[in-house]
C-alpha cells in the first residue's frame, strides 16, 4: 500500500533545535529524524567530522513526513 506524502528538510544549527521541534509538532507531526550536518555553501563550509568551537553552533539535518504539501507549506 503506498501513500502520497511530502518530505520536509530543514538545515539549521543545533542551538535552535528545540525551537523547531516545538514548532514542527504544532504543526502536528508526530515524530521527525535529526542528522548531524555538514557542507558547504555561501558562508563556507561546516564539517561533520569535527567539534564546533561550541556544540550548539554545529548544523543538523531535520527531516519530517507529512500527509500533504500544504501542511509542508505552512
Amino acid at each position: 500500500m503506498t501513500y502520497k506524502a511530502a518530505k520536509v528538510v530543514i538545515i539549521t544549527e543545533k542551538v535552535i533545535l528545540e525551537q523547531v521541534a516545538e514548532v514542527i509538532e504544532a504543526h502536528g507531526a508526530t515524530g521527525y529524524t535529526v542528522f548531524a550536518a555538514g557542507g558547504k555553501g555561501s558562508r563556507g563550509v561546516r564539517p561533520t567530522g569535527r567539534a564546533a568551537v561550541v556544540d550548539g553552533f554545529s548544523n543538523v539535518q531535520i527531516e519530517v513526513i507529512t500527509a500533504t504539501h500544504i501542511t509542508a507549506e505552512e
